[in-house]
């Protein structure tokens, strides 16, 4: 016998099941192994066991090579399997390679849900095409319509990404197959009635009264609006003699048209016509009404016995609105004949000032005041590996960066493998948790299926990089958090909420903003530089493991690095960085937690600068990211701010979430636009005072009302935030000046720096008087503009003499004994700064007209 004797020997389980499958040489032999190794793993079944139970599947051809073999020649299953699929090769199926999906196309009539499957499966079928040649195959198979369009205008990183959007495609493909059915049957069949009955003619209408676009009228419109015969169909668009089509808006209910035509193109004044019988009278709800999709961007309606279809698209929407409000080309407008002039934006009307606003803000978004930066290879002819640097970077600085940062090669990490941490004899993360605070063990939260397999994703990377690792027994235990980030993916986070508030605050101090901001503006060239998953770069102590655990639906895990989310991480990510970098702050480098940036003075100076950053990160281990890296700019985004070397500039992307906002429809909405607002205060004058009416709608009250004085603020808002002003930075050891104003309900100041006859500001101050100060006399106000300043801008006021120019008598009345409490404990507080009061000249700057009144009494003052 083929078998060996301790095959024929071993004995049968007595639970023992006949696998009912059946292999007679015909088809391919792999795939039956595996079947059958499925179902002897199910059953449990020993080798020996194995060997017996596979004989039993094998029928005619293949029975007859098994007893033909040499007596005692099989070991083992693995031999006997083997064995099996050498004799029968030529019936294994030839392995699919990728060029298989590139060859693959959706039919003409396939629908998308059948084709998605259909490629599905054949990626199941090549087992060695990888994420992006699955997705591009599947993107570039699709026949052309709304879902390879979306895909081609964003494509998607991964596979899963293309699938999730296909499905909404799906869904949209067979809801609009819904409608037409609906149609069909809501739609009267032409052909039942009276055999002999006459068919019903279109009643003829008069060409001289009808023209392109009919009035419409309440005769009219009472009747119903789709009526008409076959040779009423819509015929399309006309075209010029020439074969071109008219440049066209139409609005879609036919009532009106208007035609926008460059300055550079002309017509020979014809008038433009063609059969829009259709949509001559408003909707109704009855028979032979047409069907309106704004989510699907589609109009259907009855066209004799068939549907037609309007179909839109967002890149044509874009487009059109983007035509309306852009002043790249002047525009000419010729009315149709019959109709009144239309507002220039669909939908209402607009100022001159509106469309100004918002094209010099387009304009201003449009600026790249840092130069484009372009990808270079970290080594010759690998392109997985690249670093960034600025575009229009002159030689010899280019050559030298470039191979300066090929030399620092190993301080970048471009895989979580490549993360070899920092030593914990240097820096290591404790909680000093609270032991006599009992532990909480959260109980695990339901994600649902699709956010599970996002969470699975995310903890197989952190496993592979070693960040965290399998525990049974947690201490405390945290639930899992999804936070939505911009492309539509998903960030996971851990609520340590419950844990943290048995930690001690770490009161290391941060740096102020204001002061890292002003000392790297004015600098030739930048490089910023982002630490390759900063935190996690650090150490947790080995205790803690235990304690910094979390849930998920596979399991539990603890991390043994430092996690986001912990009270006190910054605070030990700042500490460690201060502690590294101390010979550099403040002279060629600053650092704000994780962001990391390398300044110069001097272009010629930058390589070295960087020398002496990458020998200390090469020293301590730690890892960049080479992705949001840049290296050699002028100019760049650095704590919200844009840093240039003529000063602190607006950062565009805050400015444009502004301009872009509709006017709040809520409360909520209310206040995220104050908040932008807020983050915007350094740049503009007066700000407290002119986003007043804004906060007036945040008052209690039993329903929200977006007033009109509100819509004012909010107008004139965004047109101050097309011209923001270029803010300087103070020079170590001069003199700057304040200038204060009162208003109604707000007290405002501007910081400044003089330079000759020139004024620049720095920073602008604003406050909204709350309660009992809204009572304060006229110098009382003063004096409290004077304390806000100085409060918000300490550094300033410490590190440099203040001139204050005002023409209230604030050195008198400050230093006067008798004055009200109020004002004796300001002018304690104000005497530890060096501050001398001037009377006001004459201001020039035109940045500083909101400050030529200085109180709500006086039309002007002028020194």
């Amino acid at each position: 016998h083929p078998f060996s004797r301790e095959i024929l020997a071993a004995p049968l389980p007595a639970s023992f099941k006949e696998i009912s499958l059946i292999f007679d040489g015909s088809s391919d032999p792999a795939r039956h192994v595996r079947a059958f190794e499925n179902m002897s793993v199910l059953h449990g079944y020993s080798d020996p066991v194995s060997c017996r139970a596979f004989l039993s599947t094998l029928r005619g051809g293949a029975l007859d090579w098994f007893h033909q073999l040499a007596p005692g020649s099989i070991k083992d299953f693995k031999d006997f399997a083997g064995q099996l699929t050498n004799q029968y090769a030529s019936a294994v199926a030839q392995e699919k390679t990728y060029l298989t999906l590139m060859a693959m196309r959706q039919g003409e009539k396939e629908s998308l849900r059948k084709y998605v499957a259909r490629y599905n499966q054949m990626c199941l079928e090549v087992p060695t095409a990888v994420d992006e040649v699955k997705a591009g195959g599947l993107i570039r198979s699709l026949r052309p319509g709304p879902c390879r369009t979306s895909l081609a205008k964003t494509p998607a990183r991964t596979y899963d990404e293309v699938l999730k959007r296909c499905k909404k495609y799906i869904n949209l493909e067979e809801t609009e197959a819904e409608f037409a059915k609906l149609e069909e049957v809501a739609r009267p069949d032409q052909k039942r009635g009276k055999p002999n009955s006459p068919r019903r003619e279109s009643p003829k209408r008069n060409p001289q009264k009808s023209g392109p676009f009919r009035r419409s009228s309440p005769k009219r419109d009472g009747r119903n609006s789709f009526q008409g015969g076959r040779e009423d169909r819509w015929q399309g668009r006309p075209r010029l003699p020439n074969g071109q089509r008219y440049n066209t808006f139409t609005p879609l209910n036919a009532q009106m048209g208007e035609v926008l035509v460059a300055m550079e193109e002309k017509l020979d004044g014809k008038e433009i016509t063609w059969p829009a019988t259709r949509f001559d009278g408003p909707t109704k709800p009855r028979s032979g009404r047409y069907f309106v999709s704004t989510y699907h961007m589609t109009i259907k309606y009855p066209v004799g016995e068939n549907v037609g279809e309007i179909a839109g698209d967002q890149l044509t929407s874009r487009s059109c609105y983007q035509t309306t409000v852009s002043n790249n080309k002047q525009m000419a407008r010729k009315q149709v004949k019959g109709r009144e002039d239309r507002p220039d934006r669909p939908g209402g009307s607009r100022s001159k000032e509106d469309k100004g606003w918002q094209d010099k803000g387009k304009e201003k978004m449009d600026m790249q005041p840092g130069g484009e930066v372009e990808e270079v290879q970290m080594v010759e002819g690998k392109d997985d590996r690249k670093f960034r640097i600025r575009k229009e970077l002159g030689e010899p600085i280019r050559s030298r960066l470039i191979d300066l940062i090929r030399e620092f090669a190993d301080i970048f990490a471009y895989t979580a493998g490549e993360l070899t941490g920092i030593e914990a004899t240097i820096i290591e993360h404790r909680l000093n948790i609270d032991l006599t605070v009992k532990p909480v063990k959260q109980k695990r939260r339901h994600h649902g299926a699709e956010m599970d397999k996002i969470i699975e994703q995310e903890v197989e990377k952190l496993l592979d990089a070693g960040h965290i690792k399998r525990i049974q027994f947690p201490e405390w235990l945290s639930n899992t958090v999804m936070v939505s980030k911009s492309g539509g993916k998903w960030r996971m986070c851990i609520d340590f909420n419950d844990l943290n508030k048995a930690c001690p605050e770490d009161l290391y101090p941060l740096p102020r903003i204001d002061q890292l901001v002003d000392s790297t503006a004015g600098c030739e060239l930048l490089s910023l530089m982002d630490a390759s998953q900063g935190y996690h770069q650090i150490p947790l102590a080995k205790d803690d493991w235990k304690r910094v655990s979390f849930i998920t639906s596979k399991g539990t895990y603890c991390y043994v690095v430092m996690p986001f989310g912990l009270k006190n991480a910054g605070a030990t990510y700042q500490r460690f960085v201060d502690q590294i970098f101390k010979d550099q702050l403040g002279r060629n480098m600053e650092v704000y937690v994780d962001d990391m940036l390398v300044k110069s003075k001097r272009e010629e100076d930058h390589t070295g600068d960087l020398r002496e950053t990458f020998q200390m990160l090469r020293r301590y281990g730690m890892k960049l990211n080479p992705g949001k890296c840049s290296f050699g700019v002028k100019a760049r985004k650095f704590l919200g701010y844009m840093v240039t070397k003529r000063g602190i500039e607006v950062n565009p992307e805050k400015v444009r979430a502004v301009i872009e906002m509709k006017p709040p429809a809520s409360v909520k909405e209310v206040q995220i636009l104050t908040g932008r607002i807020a983050g915007l205060s350094r740049f503009i004058a007066k700000v407290a005072e002119k986003s007043g009416p804004l906060l007036k709608t945040l008052k209690k009250s039993s329903k929200f009302q977006w007033t009109e004085g509100a819509q004012k603020a909010f107008e004139k808002l965004r047109e101050v935030l097309v011209n923001l002003p270029l803010l300087a930075k103070p020079v170590p050891g001069e003199e700057l000046i304040l200038y204060i104003s009162v208003g109604e309900s707000a007290v405002s100041s501007v910081l400044l720096r003089e330079e000759g006859a020139a004024q620049f500001p720095i920073y602008y101050v604003s406050r909204v008087m709350q309660g009992a100060e809204l009572k304060y006399s006229e110098i009382e106000k003063c004096a409290l503009a004077v304390v806000m300043t100085v409060r918000k801008l300490r550094p300033y006021f410490l590190n440099h003499k203040v001139r204050v120019r005002t023409n209230m008598p604030l050195a008198q009345t400050l230093g006067r004994p008798a004055v009200s409490g109020r004002l004796v404990k300001w002018a304690v507080e104000l005497s530890e700064y060096s501050i001398v009061y001037e009377p006001r000249r004459a201001i020039k700057a035109h940045v500083l007209a909101d400050f030529i009144q200085e109180g709500t009494k006086e039309e002007s003052a002028e020194g």
